[in-house]
């Protein structure tokens, strides 16, 4: 979906999905609806947080991708280790869980909405990979192209990297 449609889109998407998701878990009265609503959520946030933002990251910060997406999953960590306090807190209050997740949905809605600011590489925000200043536009331009090009005719598909030995 990354490659076929950006990055971009796909944490669009991913966020839209997302918010579908806590509003089945905000209105849930049974178990199946529950289930529904978690598998949703996690499948949508691959998509936001995983393909979308390590796309984003490696074409914005591609001699420091290691730098970036250790940084950009503390966040997923984060959330996953405050989301369960924040459910336990939310359901021996008055405003309940349902509220806490019609929260989440509406972030979500938010977050998609900012996504639009959003560019694909940093080309297209007249900015330079890495924030290196030191390369001239031009070489930036010939980078940027060689690049695009060699996107189109990659030898890499899903099954060569399905049948290397590392993966």
């Amino acid at each position: 979906l990354g490659k076929k449609m950006g990055a971009k889109v796909v944490c669009i998407i991913g966020l839209i999905i997302n918010a579908l998701s806590f509003v089945i878990l905000a209105l849930m009265n049974s178990f199946m609806m529950y289930a529904a609503g978690v598998i949703l959520f996690f499948i949508s946030m691959s998509g936001y947080a995983v393909i979308g933002l390590g796309m984003l990251g490696s074409s914005w910060f591609p001699h420091k991708k290691g730098i970036f997406m250790g940084i950009a999953t503390i966040g997923m960590t984060i959330c996953g280790a405050a989301i369960n306090p924040m459910v336990l807190g939310c359901a021996g209050s008055p405003m309940g869980i349902s509220l806490l997740f019609w929260g989440c949905a509406v972030a979500c809605v938010i977050l998609a909405g900012l996504m639009l600011l959003v560019k694909n590489n940093p080309e297209e925000a007249g900015a330079y990979p890495d924030n290196d200043r030191s390369i001239s536009r031009e070489q930036l331009q010939k980078e940027f192209e060689a690049a695009q090009e060699y996107k189109k005719n990659s030898p890499w598909n899903t099954a060569r990297v399905l049948k290397t030995p590392q993966t």
